[in-house]
């Protein structure tokens, strides 16, 4: 049986201008998910809609705060979101020996962390929703893609996110699950019931921190760049770069650098 004790798992979140969304799935997923071993990773990537504000007052917040179950990491330079960069500083930042993206607009579902925890049991694996969603429901396949889990080591090991698709909105998730099954990790499937409540938006809420806000184009764009480079063998990101790098605040009064 797989021993869950020695294991540690970061549930994280990157947002700019999403506190219409975390207000609401934050503090259910904080609820839900409770093995011991769990943190949550909130990098608020210099948003201006007044979510510092909230997680400094809210005393529901901060309670997860003070037991550090809750991380949160402001990032103050920030004029637009740079998805792949965001996403890659909070694993970066994460504590866990796992790290898991999970969206500003979805909720996790109960006992999500032990899901995961029990998915990756073993070397050269990840997590990623199971594909027939595509299939079953197309809207909620592309609410909820973005829920990747790796192993901390895996992920550095290959470059992360990769951020010459930084444009905008489109293809990152699924630039990274092609360039993991290109170096021989193996997939397994996120359970439909986890992937299955979101927030339902516009495209505005997708694109509105983009500088490019055409969508279909950046996504047709940045799908592109990743077909090339895994055409020529690219699977390992930012090799000779420095990603994921930025200087952030942690807890509203430690500064943190990451190189």
């Amino acid at each position: 049986m797989f021993d869950l004790k020695p294991k540690t798992i970061s549930l994280c979140t990157s947002c700019m201008g999403r506190l219409h969304h975390v207000y609401h799935t934050l503090p259910k997923n904080l609820e839900d998910n409770n093995f011991e071993g769990t943190t949550f990773v909130l990098l608020d990537y210099n948003s201006t809609d007044g979510l510092e504000d909230w997680v400094r007052n809210s005393p529901n917040i901060q309670k997860h705060i003070v037991s550090g179950k809750l991380l949160y990491f402001k990032e103050n330079s920030a004029t637009e979101f740079l998805r792949c960069h965001a996403r890659n500083l909070s694993f970066k930042l994460a504590p866990g020996a796992i790290v898991c993206n999970v969206d500003a607009d979805n909720y996790t579902g109960k006992d999500f962390d032990l899901h995961i925890l029990s998915l990756l049991n073993e070397p050269n694996v990840f997590a990623a929703p199971i594909k027939r969603d595509i299939h079953d429901n197309k809207q909620k396949w592309i609410d909820s893609c973005g829920r990747l889990a790796f192993l901390k080591k895996d992920f550095l090991k290959i470059g992360g996110y990769n951020e010459e698709l930084n444009l905008g909105w489109g293809g990152e998730d699924l630039d990274l699950v092609d360039r993991a099954l290109g170096l021989d990790f193996m997939r397994k499937d996120i359970d439909y019931y986890f992937l299955d409540n979101f927030i339902a938006h516009t495209n505005e809420d997708r694109f509105q921190h983009h500088a490019i806000k055409d969508c279909m184009f950046t996504n047709k764009t940045q799908m592109q760049i990743s077909a090339r480079n895994l055409l020529e063998g690219k699977f390992v990101a930012n090799e000779g770069k420095y990603w994921g790098a930025a200087t952030v605040v942690k807890n509203f009064s430690h500064e943190v650098q990451i190189s």
